[in-house]
């Protein structure tokens, strides 16, 4: 289990590496061209949809049907949180999923980035600080 997480942990960092690029980009340069910022939304929405797969296949099973109550809750209130966090990128990711989308409107896509990229950071820390730790803890005895 521990490799998973480092696995996951190591995707955290990617992700918020990503964001970052993105983020970094100010609304001058998005009206003028949008390619860079769309290449780059579309990297963190494949690393997170590689990090959403590897939480399915090997994670959550292992979490869930864990003899620890704990973990079981844990991971069940996590999964039920993600579903939310999951629905609302799916819909960003597909408003904006062109570079021209993005060049049209760069101040809403950046106040909207920013706020996905809150609630995700929010999530990773969450993961990172409670629920990894956890999940280590309860599948080294």
């Amino acid at each position: 289990m521990e490799e998973i997480i480092g696995k996951l942990t190591a995707e955290h960092v990617k992700l918020t590496q990503l964001a970052g690029e993105i983020l970094a980009i100010n609304g001058e340069a998005l009206a003028k061209s949008a390619t860079a910022a769309h290449k780059t939304l579309i990297a963190f929405s494949a690393t997170l949809q590689n990090h959403i797969a590897l939480e399915d296949k090997s994670l959550y099973p292992a979490c869930v049907g864990h003899k620890d109550p704990a973990v079981r809750e844990a991971a069940q209130r996590f999964l039920a949180s993600r579903k939310d966090l999951e629905s609302n990128y799916l819909r960003f990711r597909d408003e904006w999923s062109t570079a021209s989308k993005i060049q049209a409107d760069p101040r809403r896509f950046r106040q909207e980035v920013k706020l996905q990229f809150m609630s995700l950071a929010q999530r990773m820390f969450e993961e990172d600080e409670q629920f990894h730790p956890l999940i280590v803890k309860a599948f080294q005895r």
